[in-house]
């Protein structure tokens, strides 16, 4: 008989960037660091197979946004993207938080209750309709 795996699972492990993601931008920049003193560059598939770095996009996509100056090249007919790290920042510019800054003040309606929504509809259909007139 086959038996049931229930996982537990919170939303505050399923939202930002995941834990190990600091790391794995560090040793991306570190492969892209190491690479340009090679006069080369990285190879998405020596990360993904070689050092085990699955998400490399994701993490480039963050050092750029970081202020790193990264090249991404594909020869014709390659299958993985090659990165070259071209600058650094002075200082890299912290990440985005990606984090609920409160309610979204365009759903006001959705702040209400529905005895309050209700009410608010009768008013608006009691209210007189604007008179017009269509002219040709």
């Amino acid at each position: 008989m086959w038996g049931v795996v229930v996982r537990e699972t919170t939303t505050e492990n399923r939202r930002g960037i995941p834990p190990h993601a600091s790391a794995q931008r560090d040793n991306v920049l570190r492969l892209l660091r190491e690479a340009k003193a090679r006069g080369a560059g990285l190879r998405r598939d020596d990360a993904i197979f070689q050092h085990r770095i699955t998400q490399v996009g994701t993490r480039v996509f963050e050092l750029e946004q970081q202020g790193y100056v990264i090249r991404h090249e594909q020869e014709p007919g390659a299958r993985f993207v090659t990165y070259f790290l071209i600058s650094e920042p002075g200082t890299p510019k912290p990440l985005p938080t990606y984090l609920p800054k409160g309610p979204d003040k365009r759903q006001g309606s959705l702040l209400k209750s529905w005895e309050q929504v209700c009410k608010e509809r009768e008013e608006k259909i009691r209210q007189p309709e604007p008179s017009f007139e269509l002219t040709p």
